[in-house]
């Protein structure tokens, strides 16, 4: 009976060492070819491509996160967070505004499941445009606006 068991926890032990040695290369041929992939950017998020400057004021209790819509069938870019009572700065790629060089942002509220879209802003490389985010105890974000800042 000793025996048997013994046998048993070898042949245990063999496949699990087995499974190990073809995990292990598989494992790395996945990062291997996913990597690059995780670090790709998007098409219009070249370094050198002109920028147009956005300057956020939250105005609000509530955290945001800043998107960029390149057209209204593309997923929006994310720009980044500005909490509830924060200034933040982005710089946004030429690339992408829309045709026109006009400038469409979504604005989401974290906490409040809540969205606003703004009208289109024609807007030039070296400008600057502004967002004020306005929400309310509910988190409407109505009253939020996009526009070009003054010379």
């Amino acid at each position: 009976m000793q025996f048997t068991r013994q046998l048993g926890s070898n042949v245990v032990s063999h496949a699990r060492s087995r499974i190990r040695r073809t995990s292990i290369p598989a494992m790395l041929a996945l990062l291997a070819v996913a990597s690059p992939l995780a670090c790709h950017r998007s098409p219009g998020a070249s370094s050198s491509s002109p920028k147009v400057s956005l300057e956020v004021t939250n105005k609000g209790f509530f955290d945001v996160n800043v998107f960029v819509i390149r057209s209204p069938v593309a997923q929006p870019i994310r720009l980044g967070t500005v909490n509830g009572g924060m200034d933040k700065s982005f710089g946004v790629s030429e690339n992408d505004l829309q045709s026109g060089q006009s400038m469409v942002l979504q604005v989401r509220t974290i906490a409040g499941n809540t969205s606003w879209v703004s009208s289109a802003l024609t807007i030039s490389s070296g400008s600057v445009a502004k967002l004020d985010v306005v929400t309310t105890s509910s988190g409407d974000l109505s009253q939020t606006r996009l526009y070009r800042a003054l010379p």
